[in-house]
């Protein structure tokens, strides 16, 4: 249980972020690639964010 409710805060935190990330691009951006250019780097910062909350608070992989 304990497991499951982590994931979840751990994917709301992953799509704040992505959403956020997408918002400063598209503010800094203009143009036609600008709304291609958000999703890349909001799914980047999503992506990463959610792997490293993952794999050290999921999976107990710490790297010294």
């Amino acid at each position: 249980m304990f497991v499951a409710v982590n994931c979840a805060i751990f994917a709301l935190i992953a799509t704040v972020a992505s959403i956020d990330a997408q918002n400063l691009v598209i503010g800094v951006c203009s143009g036609v690639l600008a709304v291609l250019a958000a999703v890349m780097v909001g799914s980047g910062v999503g992506f990463v964010g959610k792997y490293i909350l993952d794999r050290r608070y999921v999976f107990r992989i710490v790297v010294a």
